[in-house]
């Protein structure tokens, strides 16, 4: 027997989520609980519609719309199981006047998220940042696009210590990785 208590335990986790109705980005910090160093991260994307908890039968029944959040929930629950995270970071919703229909959803998103987080442990911190602030850390202007988000997360990857190779991550995915920079130089080291 290891007389020495396991590393592990001297972890912790910022999840950061890039929301979407159709797809949620989401990155991974692991944290050195005493240093507050990052240990590494990674960032991916959960498509609702190549989830296993989504049902084109429950869509036609139910509506499009509905079988995907409930996908996304369901995938969520998953996430917080498995990762455990201490703190919880997501873009907040933005009204952009060329797609005012989208604001709605992606506050019905933030909603699901933060509800489906009390659920599973109503003691983890649940924080917003809107999408130019978040972009900013990372270095980036408020206004990036894909290209220049890009660019900004592969000057900083070894700040990251980021365990993805930048081009293969999508525009999800790279912006929950600022998402959660920002998170993490805000409430973790205190220097945002």
């Amino acid at each position: 027997m290891n007389p020495f208590p396991s590393t592990r335990h001297w972890e912790c986790c910022l999840m950061a989520i890039d929301p979407g109705s159709s797809c949620l980005g989401v990155a991974i910090y692991k944290l050195n609980f005493h240093t507050r160093e990052i240990i590494e991260s990674s960032a991916f994307t959960l498509h609702a519609k190549e989830s296993f908890h989504y049902s084109r039968y429950l869509g036609e029944t139910f509506g499009d719309k509905y079988t995907r959040l409930m996908a996304l929930e369901n995938e969520l629950r998953e996430l917080f199981q498995y990762y455990n995270p201490s703190i919880v970071m997501c873009e907040s919703p933005f009204f952009n006047s060329f797609t005012p229909n989208a604001y709605a959803i992606l506050t019905e998103l933030v909603n699901l998220i933060q509800n489906t987080l009390r659920n599973y442990n109503n003691h983890i911190p649940f924080f917003k940042v809107d999408p130019p602030t978040a972009k900013k850390a990372v270095g980036a202007k408020g206004n990036a696009k894909k290209e220049e988000m890009t660019v900004a997360i592969d000057k900083i990857k070894h700040q990251l210590k980021l365990i993805n190779p930048v081009n293969e991550l999508d525009e999800h995915s790279i912006d929950a990785l600022a998402i959660g920079y920002f998170g993490y130089g805000r409430y973790v080291t205190g220097y945002n």
